[in-house]
């Protein structure tokens, strides 16, 4: 019987998921830079979308008070919830709006400048993350 390194199906089928769509439970400090972390199961995961900033603050919004979302041009994610508004910008987030439909995004994480220049062209990076207060329940007329 032949003698398996690895320790899961997907490995031995050469089907190991990219790094953008590793698992993962919660953001941690001292693992290496990802732009956003993906929860196993697609629905019934995670109750909050947490914004990590490159300050170190974490904000947590819960995924239920999400009014409205779009992906606009420039990669551009803007999340309308009851009382706040997020904008994210960065690169190549496409993947990260289409997962957070499904409610598999854990967080979104801000690079700082340093980091967003090391992070190669073909790999997604957030730039910044705004968290601005709104109107509770009301979507702005203007996004931004």
């Amino acid at each position: 019987m032949a003698n398996h390194e690895s320790s899961g199906v997907l490995d031995r089928l050469g089907l190991r998921p990219e790094a953008s769509e590793q698992e993962i439970e919660n953001y941690q400090d001292d693992a290496p830079y990802q732009a956003f972390g993906l929860h196993r199961q697609p629905w019934g995961g995670p109750p909050l979308l947490n914004f990590v900033l490159k300050t170190g603050q974490q904000r947590g919004l819960p995924y239920s008070q999400i009014v409205d979302s779009s992906l606009e041009p420039g990669d551009v994610i803007r999340l309308e919830f009851y009382g706040k508004r997020v904008t994210v910008h960065g690169r190549r987030l496409g993947e990260a709006y289409a997962k957070l439909l499904s409610f598999r995004v854990v967080y979104f994480a801000e690079a700082d400048h340093a980091t967003t220049r090391l992070v190669p062209e073909n790999e997604p990076v957030i730039t910044e993350i705004r968290i601005e207060d709104n109107a509770p329940g009301l979507l702005s007329a203007e996004p931004g």
